[in-house]
């Protein structure tokens, strides 16, 4: 599954206050079903045998012609899941993928390759309140357990002009015949392509198809979300934080954290030169400069 040649040693994910605050009690970071995506076109790339009936009609006979009665492990149990789906009413062109992957329990985890992003620090760090914290690629935490939870090993995003299609009897076809990988022909368009409008976050991606065997949390409106995952704080390289937004008691946290754990503290500072964020290595114990 694992296709990609230059993974990173450090991956990071951008926080928002609110969230940073939980974090910093109880280290987890959330695998997000489809549905709660910012994007969209997220999962929803266009499905030839939904949009043309002799395609569906031919997908049916190669179902048949297969005599497929799981629905679990291969490609082909997939294809059989997906056109049960499709008869009551499940899928559509508009929505070909999202809920279907949503009820197989995917959850998507998105993470970044920079730590500097003038837009992300705005958008998802709460406008420079929040943090950014460093993950280590190599922990065990993006390793697949045995048993228990599975993880996709972490995928670099392609940002595309063009929305692909595809053809789910194509792709089944070609891969019985060894032509093909699953990952280049299905994996890789529905769920690690997005527009290039994106490219700015410079994207990677973990996916699970086991969303419900992680933990579940309530919302400040009492509202339960599922798909949090337990991160060790070995995973954890440093913790990046601005202290001109930041207030006082999220930067009394992320010391703590830091300390106690023996996590680097990182600032993002402002350039003088350009628009642009330094990040810097602080010792510990630091000073923040005012409350």
């Amino acid at each position: 599954m694992n296709q990609n040649t230059s993974l990173p040693t450090s991956l990071y994910k951008y926080l928002p206050a609110s969230t940073a605050r939980k974090f910093f009690k109880n280290p987890s970071l959330r695998f997000t079903p489809p549905s709660k995506l910012n994007d969209i076109f997220e999962l929803n790339a266009p499905i030839e045998e939904l949009v043309y009936d002799d395609k569906m009609s031919a997908l049916e006979d190669y179902l048949s012609s297969r005599n497929i009665t799981k629905s679990e492990g291969t490609f082909d149990g997939f294809l059989l899941l997906f056109h049960a789906n499709y008869r009551v009413g499940n899928l559509s062109m508009n929505n070909g993928m999202a809920t279907l992957m949503e009820d197989i329990g995917m959850g998507i985890l998105s993470l970044s390759s920079i730590n500097n992003s003038l837009l992300m620090w705005a958008h998802y760090c709460e406008d420079y309140k929040g943090v950014v914290v460093e993950l280590d690629v190599a922990s065990k935490f993006f390793q697949s357990e045995p048993s228990g939870r599975h993880f996709l090993p972490p995928q670099k995003i392609e940002y595309v002009t063009d929305r692909p299609r595809i053809s789910l009897l194509e792709i089944a076809v070609k891969e019985a015949r060894g032509e093909v990988n699953r990952m280049q022909m299905f994996f890789k368009p529905v769920f690690f392509t997005k527009s290039e409008d994106w490219h700015y976050e410079k994207e990677w991606r973990v996916a699970t198809l086991d969303v419900d065997s992680l933990n579940t949390f309530t919302d400040d409106n009492g509202v339960p979300i599922i798909g949090l995952a337990p991160l060790p704080v070995e995973a954890i390289k440093s913790i990046i934080i601005n202290d001109k937004r930041s207030d006082s008691d999220l930067r009394e946290q992320v010391l703590s954290f830091c300390n106690d754990h023996k996590i680097t503290l990182k600032l993002a500072t402002t350039s003088i030169r350009k628009f642009a964020l330094n990040i810097e290595t602080v010792p510990l114990p630091f000073n923040f400069c005012h409350s």
